[in-house]
């Protein structure tokens, strides 16, 4: 869970940092930054965690293609 936490966190300061060095201040449909801000660590974060229990057995370029689909999908899409 350390692990888990860590990765989050560091994930959080990375999304964090290159939004204000692009001028963009992350929000989520008036969801308030640190809500929306979880939100977007917390699936990317849960992908990693999940690729890693499963023992890497997509390659670094299959994980990165599911996490910018999972950007631009709706939660409902994701399910379906």
């Amino acid at each position: 869970m350390q692990m888990y936490n860590e990765t989050k966190e560091t994930l959080k300061k990375l999304i964090e940092e290159r939004a204000q060095a692009m001028g963009i201040r992350p929000s989520l449909g008036g969801i308030p930054l640190e809500y929306s801000g979880e939100i977007v660590v917390s699936g990317i974060t849960s992908l990693i965690w999940m690729w890693v229990r499963r023992g890497f057995k997509e390659s670094p370029e299959e994980i990165t293609k599911y996490i910018e689909a999972s950007k631009r999908m709706s939660p409902m899409a994701l399910m379906r």
